[in-house]
């Protein structure tokens, strides 16, 4: 995030934080994954990430929700919206 100027505003929040405020959206967390374990210089490495992935050592992480089966999505504006904000002391 330090390299990359389009990651300048970005704040790091924690993969327990992303399912929280998915829950709290209305969607079901499915499965968290922690990727790009290794750096480049371990690159040859990186062919055991798939067995890490459940591990939390990678430098990025993807979280999978759900929208209920039939569940409906609130709308913007409504009184039950969730507000997808993240602050850090």
């Amino acid at each position: 995030m330090k390299v990359n100027p389009f990651d300048g505003n970005a704040k790091m929040i924690s993969a327990s934080q992303r399912k929280r405020l998915c829950t709290n959206a209305g969607l079901r967390p499915l499965s968290t994954e922690y990727q790009f374990v290794f750096p480049r210089a371990f690159a040859k490495l990186r062919v055991l990430e798939s067995y890490l992935n459940g591990i939390p050592l990678g430098a990025q992480y993807v979280v999978m929700a759900q929208r209920p089966f039939g569940g409906k999505m609130p709308s913007p504006g409504s009184s039950n919206e969730t507000e997808l904000k993240c602050k850090h002391s």
